[in-house]
Formats: structure tokens, sequence, C-alpha cells
């Protein structure tokens, strides 16, 4: 067993779908730890708290995404509560929910903390990296603090009748920008990315899907014509388009929109979460049955400001 260590992850294997566990988390302190003297000292347990696997059969699907918090913790809890959690099955941090990354303090206090306390014991989150959260000394460790499909950055799985792709779309300037100091290399990472989606395209479990969402925190139009968008646009823009995506989520820009598929551009609608500031923060309710993808954006004050729909394609 990992033992004397801070962070840890642990897999549970053997799940059966459908199904409702219960659970808690128990940590002891490890006083002394010699070759052959270990000594116990406090033990800390948890309330008791369950989640349901999802059923093997299920159609419907329910999420909701969030972005461009930008270190304002507050955001979290007062976006979750406008919104009926009931029967969500994933809430997606999509990108900059950091200004940089300082600390692990500032990942707790700021992001685990207000959400575990909303919801976390029961809805799992993922997490799509936006460009401010590759900025920092401690962004190289912010992947220690959640878990993505395959331990990485960008990743791809199915819920119900939809499959989801995560795009990391990395910083918006070149890698050679004096700011970066010579430490990143974003242009080849999202090349890679480009090769990894076109197998992933060529799945059964993509082909199959009623619903292809892709999330990334830039979009590849609408946010200008900066380096990052543009590299994203070279590489994805064709790509999407050819694979029949149904809609892209993204932010980046800190204004709210729904653009609708545009045959020189794209394809598919591209929706745009708000920004940071109070009057411009908005949620973002993605369902999805066997036969409809909905979407609907609710701005902080609880006003539903935008809507959309799609018909599956079989």
């Amino acid at each position: 067993m990992v033992a004397y260590n801070r962070i840890n992850a642990l897999s549970i294997q053997s799940l059966a779908p459908g199904t409702t566990y219960y659970y808690c988390v128990v940590s002891i302190e490890i006083i002394n730890f010699d070759p052959y003297d270990l000594v116990y000292g406090e033990k800390i347990v948890s309330d008791i708290y369950s989640f349901t696997t999802p059923a093997l059969d299920k159609n419907h699907v329910s999420l909701l995404i969030m972005n461009d918090i930008h270190d304002r913790l507050e955001s979290i809890p007062h976006l979750m509560n406008l919104v009926i959690k009931k029967d969500i099955d994933y809430v997606f941090f999509n990108g900059d929910v950091f200004d940089h990354q300082e600390d692990e303090k500032q990942i707790i206090d700021h992001m685990l903390r207000p959400y575990a306390e909303n919801v976390a014991s029961e809805i799992p989150f993922c997490f799509v990296r936006g460009n401010h959260e590759t900025r920092g000394k401690f962004a190289r460790n912010l992947h220690h603090y959640f878990f993505n499909p395959d331990n990485r950055q960008y990743y791809d799985f199915v819920c119900g009748s939809t499959h989801f792709t995560v795009i990391d779309s990395g910083e918006d300037k070149e890698d050679t920008n004096e700011v970066y100091g010579d430490i990143v290399e974003f242009d080849s990472y999202r090349e890679e990315q480009l090769n990894w989606f076109k197998k992933v395209a060529e799945t059964r479990a993509f082909k199959a899907a009623k619903f292809r969402v892709v999330l990334m925190h830039i979009p590849i139009y609408y946010s200008g014509d900066g380096h990052g968008i543009t590299h994203l646009r070279k590489l994805f823009s064709s790509q999407f388009n050819e694979k029949e995506i149904d809609i892209c989520i993204s932010g980046h820009t800190h204004r709210y929109g729904i653009y609708k598929p545009e045959k020189e551009k794209h394809h598919y609608p591209i929706i745009m979460w708000g920004g940071p500031k109070e009057g411009n923060r908005t949620i973002i309710s993605l369902r999805t049955t066997a036969q409809q993808l909905s979407v609907k954006m609710i701005l902080d004050e609880g006003k539903l400001i935008g809507n959309y729909e799609i018909t599956s394609r079989s």
C-alpha cells in the first residue's frame, strides 16, 4: 500500500453498473516509520457519502460546465446553486479556474474545497486545462490533485448516448514568447492531440455515439487571431467538420454567446461561457437523451440567456 505520503489516488475495481455505493475516507497519522517499528497516531474518519455508477443501458446524460472562474472561489457554489443538481452525472471545469498556479493551498481553497462542500462527495468533476493553468511555479503539480482518464490533460470517454472529447488547447501565444522563458512547447503538443483525435474518431465508441461533444478552453473561432487560436483552427477546424462533431463548448474570451453553425467555418454550434466578474458569470447545463441534446446557459442572476437543441443523427 502507498503510505507516508500526502496525496493519494485510489482506483476502485469491479464496480457494478447502475449501483449505489457508500464510502467514507479514513486518514491515520504515522508517528514513527522505522523499518520494523511503525507507530500510528490520530485517526480521522469522514462522514459516510455515496455515489451511483452509470447504468450500461443509460441514454440520458446531464452535466454542468463552468470556466474562467479566475480564483473567485465564491463563484463555484453561487453558480452551482442556480441549477437543480439532481441527476447530474458530471461537472466540467473548462479551464482558467485559476489566474496561475501558485501553491497547493490555492488549489484547495479556490477550487477543491468550495466544490467539495457543495457536491463533490457525490458528483465527479472533470478538469479541462486552460491557458492560465499552464502558468506559475506550481503549474506542473496541478495534475496531482485530480484524475482524468488516461491521466492526461486530453482524453475522451463515453457516457450514455454521448461521446466526450477533451482538448488541451494550451497557451495563447507563441512558444518563443519571452514571457514563457523557453519552458513550453505547445505547438507540437497540439499536433500530438490532432493525431490522437484522428484515432479517436475512428473508434466504434465515437462513430456509434448519438452525440459528439468537444470541450476545449480556447475556441477556434470568435476569440481573435492570436497564435494559439489560429494554430488550433489550422489543426482542428476541418477535422471537427469532417468527423461531424455536434457541439464545441469553450470559454477564454469572457464573453458568453451561442454561435450557430456556419457553412464556411464550423458545421456545429460553438457555445462560449462568460467571464469571472459578477454580472457576466454563467453556468452551462447540457443534457442528452437518445434523441436530443439540449444546452441552456444561465447568467449568475439566475436568468436563462441562451439555449440550443440538436436532434440525433440516427
